[in-house]
């Protein structure tokens, strides 16, 4: 993606999608970022929309949390 909005607004979407599905699963930041092998920071850097995640991490928070990687890169349609 060449514009920098459409890297902020997956930003930004990621981060609400993990903390909504991180918060539904009943896991604190510590215990997601125990879970998936990440320093607590990054899993807060993550929710504050200022880190990318890898690939990699994007898998590995998915599978922790029981979502698709897609579900934590899209809008959900579904009003929440």
């Amino acid at each position: 993606m060449s514009d920098s909005r459409d890297k902020e607004a997956i930003l930004h979407t990621f981060a609400e999608n993990l903390r909504r599905y991180r918060t539904q699963k009943g896991l604190t930041q510590l215990d997601l970022a125990v879970v998936v092998g990440l320093d607590l920071r990054q899993i807060k850097r993550y929710e504050a929309a200022t880190s990318t995640a890898t690939i990699v991490y994007v898998c590995r928070i998915a599978d922790a949390l029981d979502v698709s990687a897609g579900d934590l890169l899209t809008k959900p349609t579904d009003g929440r």
